[in-house]
């Protein structure tokens, strides 16, 4: 941003307000959308642009355990009957109505927490220049062992109690205590791998990430087409799991084929000249 004008900040606002009405209008179409979330986020993340990085991972480890703190309050209040009110829409209590409003504000403190350790680790330089030591790496192991251990168990406690909603609340909340050491685990193996492997398929995944914001909303194009044309009773986990990984095989192919060709995605791309208020070059010379 910096490079491009007198005024990063204001350009930082200005995308990030055009990143806040494609969230918007996808949230029209898709209500899980979090595009709007980190829309939202960005300008309290730009006023703690220039603090340290242990400042930036403390707050940020902080805000995301009020998620936690959240969950385990309103867990009395996340009866079967008040999940289904929720999920249909139907806050006809102060209870559900609470129920309702405390996922909306887990996504956002869970957000902000995240975005705030990730700036953090940006601060520190290891996003920018990283570097996988043993110590690192056996680090990673162990967090991701332990959240494989934990995470786990809580899914067994929850079958236990039958997927009943206050089962599902409380469960979640070792989920959420692993959920940072486990987000780092895969950072630091995607880092070590991306530096290490110089296959297709790593240059694939690199492609896809190039392209987040035009497959995020190309899968969420794909997917509400496909509940509309397939018939209900041909619905199954088993469909569910077969239709990702074919639509994430479609993307990883699609993403690195449009790419040969062009500099950016096709919503990236649009993107970036209404960012700069002017037409960018898309092909390749």
């Amino acid at each position: 941003a910096q490079a491009k004008g007198p005024s990063p900040v204001k350009l930082s606002l200005w995308r990030n307000g055009l990143l806040l009405v494609m969230g918007i209008a996808h949230a029209l179409i898709w209500t899980g959308d979090v595009l709007t979330v980190y829309a939202l986020c960005a300008p309290l993340l730009l006023l703690l642009r220039n603090r340290s990085w242990k400042f930036l991972i403390t707050c940020g480890v902080a805000i995301f355990s009020l998620a936690m703190i959240q969950e385990a309050l309103l867990g009395v209040y996340t009866t079967d009957d008040a999940l289904r009110a929720v999920w249909r829409e139907e806050l006809n209590t102060p209870e559900i109505e609470l129920l309702a409003l405390s996922y909306v504000s887990d996504a956002f403190i869970r957000a902000l927490g995240m975005m705030m350790v990730g700036m953090g680790l940006y601060r520190h330089g290891f996003l920018m220049n990283p570097n996988v030591t043993s110590k690192v790496l056996r680090a990673a192991k162990a967090a991701l062992a332990a959240g494989i251990i934990i995470s786990g168990s809580s899914l067994a406690w929850v079958m236990s109690q039958g997927f009943t909603g206050p089962a599902i609340r409380l469960g979640n909340l070792p989920n959420s205590f692993i959920t940072i050491p486990m987000t780092l685990s895969y950072l630091v193996f995607f880092i070590q791998w991306d530096q290490q492997s110089t296959g297709e398929l790593v240059r694939r995944v690199r492609s896809l990430g190039q392209m987040a914001l035009t497959n995020y909303i190309g899968q969420t194009l794909v997917g509400l087409s496909l509940a509309a044309a397939v018939p209900s009773e041909w619905i199954s986990r088993t469909t569910i799991w077969l239709s990702i990984l074919v639509l994430l095989g479609a993307q990883l192919y699609l993403s690195a084929a449009w790419l040969k060709k062009y500099r950016f995605g096709p919503l990236e791309w649009l993107w970036r000249c209404a960012t700069y208020r002017r037409w960018e070059k898309l092909h390749r010379a």
